[in-house]
């Protein structure tokens, strides 16, 4: 995003072209770069179209690249070289399954590296006749010892949104797709033995109204799931969860979590289900709770809201008219609905050519609405064609064609509503077949207001320094405001974001753990209403 190429096996980042290697061997690190095919070309002879497979090749520091060498990747016990963002050279570890020397990347490429020898092992199958046998696979046939690595550094770093945008700039030049990344849970299903269920993993996305007790985890919805399972830990193993999320089996798509302590890390993963099956574990979100006592709510936080019907009294075939509380606490009404159908529980369902015309109506919702999604299903053989509403203006509609009992989603709608808003649903013609209703969510649109600037703001100097990995910066504020905290590389690159929120007036110790750097020369940038100070940390490990 900073237009800079970015190395898997170092912490420097290159310009284009400029810094490419010209074809001598630096004698250091961080001179250039050159291009890394993680599947040593040797092994495959330099052929075609293995060699200009984007899916393997990786930028690279030409000095680091030249350590690996070919040797395969493993985990080191003893480093005779490590690189500076924590890549390393040396023996294999006890246990691994193979004895020798070994080049075990930085752990947040484990996952990315790891799903890219899948995709080799898989996209070439029956076409390595002529491939070399090496430590790690026979031609494209993963080793068993390589494949128990593989498979662990896969499930601890989860596919990232970098890995997916990778995946889409791959698929624009080449015309294909790795498919482990699009569908973490195929690595199973080849791999392990598990057997494919008929319903997806669930997608686990960013937690919001994050402070120092608490958090809201969201997910997006799954056709044909009935409800979620959430597990909630403090482990990244998942070997003990939070009382009650081990797991906590959940309608909707989000779940307000309290209780927690603050300054701590807390991990959330799901699975979906119905009566008949349940998915695969979703990918794994990692919170960090914020320094006790210290958070303050703006009043523009956009928080996110979900109707299930829970309270829709309906229950038989016939078509009436009525009203129910939701669950945001104002009244809804319907006109033509019956409560037979069946999506996550009973729930509406707008009949068709009804009269008056099938529709369901909120009550008055406070702070807007930015976007909403719901799931709907067509209940019997009409196609559906379904107009959504907010104040009476047509957001969007929804059809289905042919498509009996398959539950879809709406995808995010785009409303910007500020103020009051009202969301109503109506069929949008007496044609219209009949259409079912559920797992409603919108996101408030948040107030725009001019921020107050603090009367003071004042930083200490971070302590210990140097430290390992742990110091301590302390800050000082006269007023509520909101405070930007993160780490930068001698170069000026954003390396980790130690908090972005609220903090209360008063004095506070704000912990900075860079365990996940490499040994190095940093800088704390503190952020503030029109101020900025940055200091200069050194991380010795």
């Amino acid at each position: 995003s900073n237009g800079k190429i970015w190395d898997i096996y170092s912490s420097f980042e290159y310009t284009y072209e400029t810094d490419q290697n010209s074809g001598s061997t630096p004698g250091t690190e961080g001179v250039d770069y050159n291009r890394e095919h993680t599947w040593p070309q040797a092994y495959f002879n330099k052929a075609t179209p293995m060699v200009t497979d984007v899916f393997h090749i990786y930028p690279s520091d030409t000095y680091v690249n030249g350590k690996r060498s070919n040797y395969p990747y493993g985990e080191v016990a003893s480093a005779s070289y490590t690189s500076t963002n924590n890549s390393k050279l040396g023996t294999a570890r006890s246990g691994l399954g193979y004895s020798g020397t070994v080049f075990e990347p930085a752990d947040e490429y484990k996952g990315d590296l790891a799903r890219s020898y899948f995709y080799m092992s898989t996209r070439y199958y029956n076409e390595d006749g002529s491939w070399d046998n090496w430590a790690m696979a026979n031609g494209v046939e993963l080793t068993q010892w390589a494949v128990d690595m593989l498979l662990e550094w896969h499930e601890n770093d989860s596919v990232s949104t970098k890995e997916i945008n990778r995946n889409d700039a791959i698929y624009e030049l080449q015309g294909n797709r790795n498919p482990f990344i699009d569908h973490p849970e195929y690595v199973s299903y080849i791999w392990e033995g598990e057997t494919p269920s008929g319903i997806d993993a669930p997608i686990a996305t960013a937690p919001t109204n994050v402070d120092s007790t608490g958090f809201t985890a969201n997910w997006n919805a799954v056709d044909n799931a009935d409800a979620y399972k959430l597990y909630v830990s403090e482990n990244t193993d998942f070997t003990s969860f939070l009382s009650g999320y081990g797991p906590k089996t959940i309608a909707g798509l989000y779940e307000n979590i309290s209780g927690l302590t603050p300054e701590t890390n807390y991990y959330y993963k799901l699975k979906a289900y119905n009566s008949s099956e349940e998915s695969v574990f979703s990918n794994v979100i990692t919170v960090l709770t914020l320094e006790g006592g210290g958070t303050v709510t703006p009043p523009d936080t956009g928080n996110t809201y979900t109707e299930t019907f829970a309270n829709f009294p309906e229950t038989g075939s016939s078509y009436e008219n009525g009203s129910f509380t939701g669950q945001d606490g104002t009244t809804w009404s319907y006109d033509q609905c019956r409560g037979d159908i069946i999506i996550s529980n009973e729930t509406p369902c707008l009949g068709k050519g009804r009269t008056p015309t099938a529709s369901i109506t909120s009550g008055t919702i406070t702070g807007g609405i930015a976007t909403l999604s719901f799931q709907y299903k067509q209940a019997f053989s009409t196609d559906v064609s379904l107009d959504v509403f907010v104040n009476d203006v047509k957001m969007a509609t929804l059809t289905s064609d042919n498509e009996t009992d398959v539950i879809k989603n709406s995808g995010s709608i785009s409303v910007d509503v500020a103020g009051d808003a009202v969301i109503k649903f109506i069929q949008s013609s007496s044609e219209s077949g009949q259409v079912a209703l559920d797992n409603l969510t919108w996101t408030s649109n948040p107030v725009a207001v001019e921020p107050v600037l603090p009367e003071s703001f004042e930083v200490g100097e971070a302590y210990p320094n140097p430290f390992n990995p742990v110091c301590v910066l302390p800050i000082e504020l006269k007023r509520d405001s909101r405070v930007k905290i993160s780490i930068l590389d001698i170069l000026g690159n954003e390396r980790m974001i130690i908090r972005d929120g609220y903090l209360n007036a008063g004095s506070h110790k704000i912990k900075i753990n860079a365990d996940g750097l490499a040994t190095g020369v940093y800088f704390l940038r503190i952020q503030h209403a029109n101020e900025m100070i940055a200091q200069k940390i050194v991380l010795l490990k």
